[in-house]
């Protein structure tokens, strides 16, 4: 079961349900199986669902369940039944034994968890207002930087906190007649439809996100994209 399609996150791999679904739809082993969804619970701040998988005989053979609170994530904002469903298939066909190589959890499951935690509010910070310095704003591939009337250059903000071999890979892009950043722009609704997951342009902070989503990109055919 090593040949089902993967998600490299945090170093680790995870299957994606649609290839979970796909395995069992298309084993002669599984031909006359049911998978069946039932709500548990739902309201409309949150879903509980079980996926039940039967055999030929109606014999339960494995559950998973899930929950999901809408407006946790921006795709659950419309969509919290959908991705709750989503979530209980992959649980199900994970503990009937699909695509559980490198663990349970798919990575929709875990792609759906990272961006939840990405769109949990912060407490606001307040700080003393900052002397007005007239800047001569300039961008760099590492960040952005300002020159002060002195002629001397300063860190302005950085804009994130990749690591140089990260970089090197977002800086090599180059599709469609944009390189760099504005590939992983483009491509990223893409790479949510794929993934169940409702990350943006502001979510790319970290080296595990970024290169899951230069490797969706480098991993896909060019009429996928």
């Amino acid at each position: 079961m090593s040949d089902l399609k993967t998600v490299n996150i945090k170093g680790k791999n995870y299957v994606e349900v649609n290839e979970r679904i796909k395995y069992f739809r298309g084993q002669p082993a599984y031909a006359g199986w049911s998978l069946r969804t039932e709500i548990i619970e739902l309201d409309k701040d949150r879903c509980v669902m079980k996926a039940v998988i039967l055999n030929k005989d109606e014999i339960i053979m494995a559950e998973g369940c899930a929950y999901e609170m809408a407006g946790s994530s921006f795709i659950n904002k419309t969509s919290y039944i959908e991705n709750c469903e989503t979530s209980a298939w992959g649980r199900a066909l994970g503990n009937l034994g699909i695509g559980i190589d490198t663990s349970v959890a798919s990575s929709n499951e875990v792609l759906n968890a990272i961006s939840q935690q990405n769109t949990t509010t912060k407490p606001k910070v307040v700080e003393a207002p900052a002397k007005p310095v007239p800047v001569d704003t300039t961008k760099t591939p590492e960040g952005r930087y300002s020159k002060t009337k002195g002629g001397a250059n300063v860190e302005y903000k950085k804009e994130h906190s990749l690591s140089s071999d990260t970089m090197k890979r977002v800086k090599g892009l180059n599709r469609d007649g944009k390189k760099g950043g504005d590939v992983l722009k483009l491509y990223l609704p893409k790479y949510n439809e794929a993934n169940k997951t409702s990350l943006s342009a502001q979510d790319l902070k970290t080296d595990d996100l970024v290169n899951s989503v230069i490797d969706f990109i480098d991993n896909s055919a060019p009429s996928d994209l």
